[in-house]
């Protein structure tokens, strides 16, 4: 099985990079099959729970329908200093989208593979799955919903994952972003991860964040408070 996961991965980085480069949490943004689009950014938290977090991301839409979303976090400790980084955490997605001829007219439907790393290469881990893209409007507005089916990780074969992403413009200037994963764990206590985003446009460059945190993993951990809110800002280039 592991074998199979490597081949599909590899097949599908491989067609990433001929194409040029990389999903996002946003899954409603498409161009041309011509073009080649790339968003960047870069966002600074302060956490109620006492530190830090700096965010680099990169959104990169690419021909032959295919994205490439991730980012990467630097993490103060809890029981550290507020403005240190002590720890990493990095998350990058690239999708497929299949065409429509190929799935019998269902909308939306695509392979997906993705990377998390926490802190170096003894953490490395991989998935692959299917995900459900669907594009609607809610009072006026778009929203975006993103259904990720992760039946398989390299660390287990019976460790599973299920998420949904999620982008509702409010207003012309307020947004709600996030996602919420529930992890099925092998032998274990199976966790919710959680982070919805309320973000204020306050230039075309610049927003105002403000972010509930959950995370069953740190819940679990005596040493750790699982739940917090953050308040920051990014900046698009």
């Amino acid at each position: 099985m592991k074998l199979i996961y490597t081949t599909l991965v590899s097949a599908l980085l491989a067609l990433t990079l001929t194409a040029g480069g990389t999903v996002d949490e946003q899954p409603d943004k498409t161009v041309a099959s011509s073009l080649v689009e790339m968003d960047n950014s870069m966002s600074y938290y302060l956490d109620t729970r006492d530190f830090s977090t700096l965010s680099v991301a990169s959104d990169i839409s690419l021909p032959l329908g295919i994205r490439v979303w991730g980012f990467t976090d630097l993490d103060g400790d809890q029981n550290g200093e507020a403005h240190e980084f002590n720890d990493f955490f990095m998350e990058y997605r690239a999708l497929y989208s299949i065409p429509e001829e190929l799935t019998f007219g269902i909308k939306g439907l695509g392979l997906v593979t993705e990377y998390n790393n926490f802190n170096g290469s003894d953490s490395d881990l991989f998935r692959f799955g299917l995900a459900v893209t669907h594009t609607t409007e809610l009072l006026g507005k778009k929203t975006c919903l993103q259904l990720r089916l992760m039946p398989y990780d390299d660390t287990s074969e019976d460790n599973q994952q299920v998420s949904l992403s999620y982008c509702v413009a409010i207003t012309d200037k307020l947004s709600l972003t996030g996602f919420a994963d529930y992890n099925i764990i092998d032998n274990g206590s199976n966790q919710w991860v959680i982070e919805p985003q309320l973000a204020y446009k306050v230039t075309d460059s610049m927003d105002l964040l403000l972010e509930y945190r959950y995370n069953g993993f740190e819940s679990d951990d005596p040493d750790l408070d699982g739940d917090g809110l953050a308040f920051g800002a990014r900046y698009r280039f």
